[in-house]
């Protein structure tokens, strides 16, 4: 609903369905978004690209990951998608199946393409499009200031890389790092994260005081760990059970997994 109001708001502004593609097609037609989305979805996103040019624009964030994220919510919103979740108790860990429900008000988008000195990690609020910017690690394997190409991320376990593709959270659980976040891969880059422990935690490596010390931020197991701060005032409080989380990376094209059941997600050529 949150969504479908934005682009009653986009059209209500002047931003028709003509002029919306004139735009996109002239303006955009060289983008990454034009190369990986198929037809039906750029016109699709076209509804939202005046929102969103700021942050493409100004704030350098990958339009792909925003249109990935957007069309799956405009497609999911409040539908249940089922997962692999592993289930953590005194006793022992199993993966388990549960449902989750997609939520629309936030979204996490995460640039791989820049360097860990760079606030890369962007909780985005889907109403109004205003975002938060913060630090975010990768893992230890996956490269240096910087990952370094396609072998850099993987969907192995013990891998000690990076996971690209779209997810969604699932619920809070105490862990080794305190309070953490699960996610579910919904992509074949990512479908194992949650056998892999891979979760959003808070991390002091994270920090801009680790940077001035080290010149980059520490590394991880392959969790995208973020600041204290930001797990506490941002990752506990906007983000929860179903909301949509993007690791984005330029030149992989993440295909959604054959057995996903969400609708009509975007598609790759």
């Amino acid at each position: 609903m949150q969504l479908q109001n934005l682009k009653m708001r986009s059209v209500v502004n002047g931003l028709s369905i003509f002029v919306s593609l004139f735009i996109f097609s002239n303006t955009f037609a060289q983008a990454e978004v034009s190369n990986n989305l198929k037809y039906c979805d750029l016109i699709r996103f076209s509804h939202y690209k005046n929102l969103c040019y700021k942050m493409v624009q100004e704030e350098g964030i990958p339009e792909y990951a925003i249109a990935r994220s957007l069309l799956f919510i405009e497609d999911n919103e409040n539908n249940a998608i089922t997962v692999d979740h592993k289930e953590r108790t005194q006793d022992k860990t199993e993966m388990v199946k549960r449902d989750v429900v997609v939520r629309s008000q936030f979204v996490a988008i995460v640039d791989f393409n820049k360097p860990s000195t760079e606030k890369r990690l962007h909780i985005i609020n889907t109403g109004t499009f205003e975002h938060v910017k913060s630090y975010v690690t990768h893992g230890k394997n996956t490269g240096g200031l910087k990952p370094e190409g396609k072998n850099s991320f993987s969907n192995e376990d013990n891998s000690n890389k990076s996971a690209v593709g779209l997810y969604l959270t699932g619920p809070f659980y105490y862990g080794s790092n305190g309070k953490s976040l699960n996610l579910y891969g919904l992509d074949t880059t990512n479908s194992n994260v949650s056998m892999r422990d891979i979760v959003i935690h808070k991390a002091d490596y994270a920090t801009d005081d680790f940077i001035k010390a080290h010149g980059m931020l520490g590394r991880s197991l392959g969790c995208p760990a973020v600041p204290p701060e930001i797990m506490k005032n941002e990752v506990l409080v906007k983000l929860g059970e179903g909301a949509v989380v993007y690791l984005h990376y330029n030149g992989i094209e993440p295909v959604k997994l054959p057995s996903a059941n969400h609708n009509n997600a975007p598609y790759f050529e």
